[in-house]
């Protein structure tokens, strides 16, 4: 019986943050909640925003690859998923950009 391996890239470490930014990034700071399947919400800071996706603090226990949800004041839950982290926080991507007018609502609201 052959085997084949199956790459699922879990582990992997995405370019830089930064390096390949196709949406405009705000410094901001937000509070927030995330929870990741059935788990609680757990309270979270924001950092930088942009339409496609956000920096949290360090959630210790999301790994890359993981989906998330992420509720930021009054919006609905936003579905998200890790692509980056290392000592300074967690990079996630929103599964669907933010309308230009949140964005701006957001960084206006978080403004530093």
């Amino acid at each position: 019986m052959k085997y084949e391996r199956i790459n699922l890239d879990f582990d992997r470490h995405l370019p830089a943050p930064g390096s390949d930014r196709t949406a405009e990034r705000s410094c901001v700071s937000l509070a927030a909640n995330v929870r990741s399947g059935s788990d609680q919400w757990t309270p979270c800071r924001i950092y930088d925003l942009s339409r496609t996706g956000v920096r949290l603090n360090w959630v210790p226990h999301f790994c890359i690859g993981r989906r998330i949800w992420l509720r930021i004041n009054t919006l609905a839950p936003l579905p998200a998923t890790i692509r980056w982290k290392d000592n300074s926080g967690i990079g996630c991507q929103f599964d669907s950009t933010l309308s230009e007018y949140v964005a701006e609502h957001l960084c206006r609201v978080g403004a530093l």
